[in-house]
């Protein structure tokens, strides 16, 4: 076996990531196969599956709306046969952190990255609004990683930035992950995801909706220091969050046993 590595590349997709080896305080390090961080996985192919399957993925954690997989296409550049879960022993769990589909919900969160002239701010307000507008929701995400079985857990939503970068956050910040390392991994998607970005930022309408796009685009870290820091004093840290929302400190405890061992 080669050395262990946090990037992955299944086929199909393209922002995949194992949540190991990530410096946790007074506790070394994240465990590698514990935890691991995709955009969607049902754009992975054949051979995208079987990799999955021989990482050792036995429960997937999807954060997307209910009806988003027929309402946007995989993300993927070049085409590829599509892949079947079934041909595996991996286990579906739907937390669509988002709530039910609702169209003025994303002209709310547009309006209010709008009112922000810095990216790292309009990232921010968007990130500190859908934690609160969703705060049991995202609990539950949390909870369904807590509660996953033995095997390696898969968090994802459409591109794996957004909603995945934040119950990642959670997860990370739980196990006591250092808050520079917590906001390294996510940066990781902007670049992952730029070819995709770039092609649809050119193709908006105007400057205007250009700008919007690549804002929409960025994951830069200090938006998701901004984060934890409200959380911190909102409620206490990513703990206090969660207990708010409904987690017990024995799901907490299972959360740290996952990705500390």
């Amino acid at each position: 076996m080669g050395p262990l590595r946090r990037e992955l590349r299944w086929d199909g997709c393209l922002n995949v990531r194992d949540l190991g080896g990530l410096p946790a305080a007074g506790a070394g390090a994240t465990r590698f196969g514990s935890v691991v961080r995709s955009d969607s996985v049902e754009q992975l192919s054949q051979a995208g599956w079987a990799s999955a399957a021989a990482y050792g993925v036995r429960t997937v954690v999807d954060l997307r709306i209910v009806d988003e997989r027929n309402r946007f296409p995989p993300l993927t550049v070049v085409p590829v046969s599509r892949g079947q879960r079934s041909d595996y022993d991996i286990h579906t769990v739907r937390v669509s952190v988002l709530g039910d589909p609702d169209p003025d919900l994303g002209r709310h969160l547009d309006a209010i990255g709008a009112s922000h002239s810095l990216e790292v701010e309009a990232t921010r307000a968007v990130y500190v609004e859908m934690l609160d507008r969703f705060h049991v929701r995202f609990t539950e995400a949390v909870r369904a990683v807590a509660d996953a079985g033995p095997g390696c857990v898969v968090v994802h939503c459409h591109a794996g930035k957004d909603r995945t970068g934040l119950v990642v956050a959670l997860l990370l910040a739980v196990a006591g992950v250092t808050r520079d390392s917590i906001a390294a991994d996510y940066a990781v998607s902007a670049g992952n995801l730029s070819v995709l970005s770039q092609q649809w930022i050119e193709e908006a309408e105007d400057a205007v909706k250009r700008e919007q796009r690549r804002r929409i685009c960025s994951s830069p870290s200090q938006a998701i220091l901004d984060v934890l820091a409200v959380l911190d004093s909102a409620h206490g840290g990513a703990d206090g969050y969660l207990l708010e929302g409904g987690l017990g400190e024995t799901e907490l405890e299972r959360i740290r046993g996952r990705l500390l061992g």
